[in-house]
């Protein structure tokens, strides 16, 4: 599962052998890229469109309740298979964490969780989200008032004019600056040669909540679902007047999870993992590799991740596979 404002597309975007998308496939899996709501797979609905504001009402809780089951639901639906491996990127692995906490008994719906920069606990965290939370999530009435319920960074021909004329030869640094702002600097892993492929496809579309609920998260430490900033709000969404909180404790102590993280990734910051990890049931942390001059666009991206990550994890599948 791709992290925020990305879609499928991110596991395809580098060569074949370089891409989590092929390799696993080549491996012999079937492979389920998935999507959620409001990014460029995610438009269609059943009574809304995406020109109505309501359609933009959400956040990563919904991604975790809403979308993450409805996903599961169709790969047992075709596969016949109870079980799956997940892979959770940044956000990817923030929606499985909420849902796991939620609905423990989700967890028999996997075989194994493996969380590759596992963004939870997020008050060291640097960057764009980092500025979100201190400058814009203090005066967040004004800013959603200002913003409203839309599309955060919608796509448009201007847009797309830029990434076909821009994102390419010499001004290529112009917009691999934009990718890296939101995610932090790249350690020399990424072919700066598909920046271009990069941002035809990045963002993918989110909500301004998703954005103000990824601020809540770093500004207040706390893993919760979204503060409405209102009293009432929050008695008619949680029954009580602020937002509940998910507690990583909850998680079933039968679920086997591996980390995957990087010294040098200012987004999910190391104590932030370590934080995370504290919170976890005894024994649900299976295992825990922690690399070194990567970043976290790198576990996407990353000239050097299939041989970091990718293979590790098939390694690891093929083996529990065997018994």
């Amino acid at each position: 599962m791709h992290g925020l404002v990305s879609s499928s597309a991110t596991w395809v975007l580098n060569l074949p052998h370089q891409s989590a998308g092929f390799i696993f496939a080549d491996a012999g899996f079937d492979v389920w890229l998935g999507n959620i709501r409001g990014n460029t797979y995610g438009r269609k609905h059943v009574i809304l469109n995406d020109k109505q504001k309501e359609f933009w009402r959400f956040s990563w809780s919904e991604h975790a309740h809403n979308d993450l089951p409805a996903i599961f639901d169709k790969i047992e639906e075709v596969t016949n298979q109870s079980q799956i491996y997940y892979l959770g990127y940044s956000q990817g692995s923030t929606m499985m964490f909420a849902q796991l906490a939620e609905h423990p008994e989700f967890a028999n719906r996997i075989k194994r969780f493996f969380a590759l920069g596992p963004a939870v606990s997020m008050r060291n965290t640097k960057g764009f989200l980092r500025f979100m939370a201190d400058v814009m999530y203090p005066i967040y009435k004004k800013v959603r008032a200002m913003f409203g319920d839309s599309e955060f960074v919608p796509k448009s021909y201007i847009m797309d004019w830029v990434v076909r004329h821009v994102c390419r030869g010499p001004m290529t640094h112009l917009c691999s600056n934009f990718i890296f702002l939101l995610a932090g600097p790249e350690m020399g892993n990424i072919n700066e040669t598909r920046i271009n492929v990069y941002s035809s496809h990045t963002p993918a579309g989110t909500s301004n909540q998703n954005i103000l609920h990824w601020a809540q998260l770093a500004y207040t430490g706390v893993f919760a679902k979204f503060d409405y900033i209102d009293k009432e709000k929050n008695v008619e969404h949680y029954k009580q007047e602020t937002p509940p909180l998910y507690s990583l404790n909850n998680i079933d102590q039968n679920l086997k999870i591996h980390f995957y993280t990087s010294k040098t990734d200012i987004l999910a910051d190391p104590a932030d993992v370590k934080d995370t990890i504290s919170k976890l049931p005894k024994g649900v942390l299976k295992s825990h590799k922690i690399l070194d001059k990567f970043s976290h666009l790198d576990f996407q991206w990353g000239l050097n991740a299939p041989k970091l990550v990718y293979y590790p994890i098939l390694h690891t599948i093929k083996k529990l596979d065997q018994v």
